[in-house]
């Protein structure tokens, strides 16, 4: 109950209450997993990566399955010029959900910043080879890349 209300608030933008909310749910129960996710988003959307990083290395520690934690995680990495360390989650989230588009662009970001142009292509073709045509806007996104790289799509 506290994390639903805390979104409410959070989607009103009482970020105090919501904050409190959050962290009441995971006083109660320090193992539940929607708690982190939902207080390491909106320390993400302040800003605040290391606070956001540590809500989404517990749900990592919690359940290594989450997809999403790695996402966020790599996000937050990235955010902090850790690039290294972002390919690794990114890497991890697309192998448990292949389908996500985000970590590949991303990644292949990344791979652009730290100048391995070559593995950024290769990133960017495997979001065109894996995400459903439905992702419209990222596959015309990595397209887009592509092209700034050379390739020809």
């Amino acid at each position: 109950m506290y994390v639903e209300r805390g979104r409410a608030y959070h989607n009103t933008q009482e970020k105090e209450l919501a904050m409190a909310d959050f962290n009441h749910a995971i006083e109660l129960s320090s193992e539940y997993v929607p708690a982190y996710m939902e207080r390491g988003l909106a320390y993400y959307e302040d800003k605040s990566y290391d606070a956001a990083w540590s809500d989404f290395d517990k749900i990592i520690k919690l359940d290594s399955k989450y997809a999403e934690a790695y996402f966020r995680r790599g996000a937050c990495y990235y955010y902090k010029n850790e690039l290294e360390a972002a390919i690794g989650d990114f890497d991890q989230a697309i192998k448990l959900n292949p389908k996500r588009p985000g970590a590949y662009l991303v990644k292949g970001v990344c791979y652009q910043k730290l100048k391995r142009n070559q593995e950024a292509i290769t990133t960017y073709k495997a979001l065109l080879a894996n995400i459903p045509p439905e992702e419209k806007e990222a596959i015309e996104l990595a397209k887009k890349l592509l092209k700034a790289l050379g390739v020809k799509v």
